[in-house]
């Protein structure tokens, strides 16, 4: 059944590191009086990133304008019956993101345009055309994820085994791999930035921004 939700506003800091680099910080994090606890079971993520012709998302993601967007299709292990539409919005410093649940029934994954198209119209009451239509698949992002607890609503992510394709104007058959080995990122809400800088206090890694779809972009459809 579709149905539409909203997550809360909230932080998220991200450290792009390479295998070696992984393997120091659970040892630093250990050595902090950290010890993340395994919050969820490990899955894949499988996204589909959409964007206009211009893909003037992507222009936004990397110019790092204060209000920006990334639309994309989800769907995690092989359930490709269960597909959400997630909207990631960024104001500033604090984000939310906006996740339609959508009907696919016969569990096909929509990487031609004819076929994200008919997905819209399917889904028409929650996916309105003006809104939806006019965008096209871009790339696939595909990436293994462990959950993580830090402290009360710290929460942080490993995501490795990052891997790209391209989906327009046609899609590829070949996967590129992330030139990034691992990805963390710690998620806390809106309320809660001196507890994760008190967490973080003397820790060795730096946060820098981080986007797959621009990574996947600037690896897959360069030219």
């Amino acid at each position: 059944m579709s149905e539409t939700s909203t997550t809360g506003l909230r932080h998220e800091s991200k450290i792009p590191l390479q295998r070696h680099q992984y393997v120091e910080l659970q040892s630093a994090l250990i050595q902090l009086g950290h010890h993340p606890k395994t919050s969820y079971p490990d899955r894949i993520i499988h996204s589909i990133y959409l964007d206009d012709h211009e893909r003037n998302d992507y222009h936004d993601n990397i110019s790092g304008i204060s209000r920006r967007s990334k639309t994309r299709i989800r769907w995690y292990d092989n359930h490709t019956n269960k597909l959400v539409v997630e909207i990631k919005r960024k104001v500033i410093k604090v984000s939310d993101k906006k996740i339609i649940n959508i009907e696919n029934p016969g569990g096909s994954i929509p990487r031609h345009r004819t076929d994200y198209l008919k997905l819209v119209r399917s889904n028409s009451k929650v996916l309105p055309a003006s809104q939806f239509a006019y965008l096209f698949p871009v790339i696939e992002v595909e990436y293994h994820r462990s959950y993580f607890e830090l402290a009360d609503d710290i929460r942080m992510t490993a995501d490795h085994s990052i891997r790209y394709r391209k989906l327009y104007p046609q899609p590829s058959s070949r996967w590129q791999h992330s030139p990034v080995d691992t990805v963390i990122e710690f998620k806390y809400p809106v309320g809660k930035e001196s507890a994760f800088e008190r967490l973080m206090r003397n820790f060795p890694n730096r946060i820098f921004r981080h986007s797959k779809y621009v990574i996947g972009i600037d690896n897959v459809c360069v030219g």
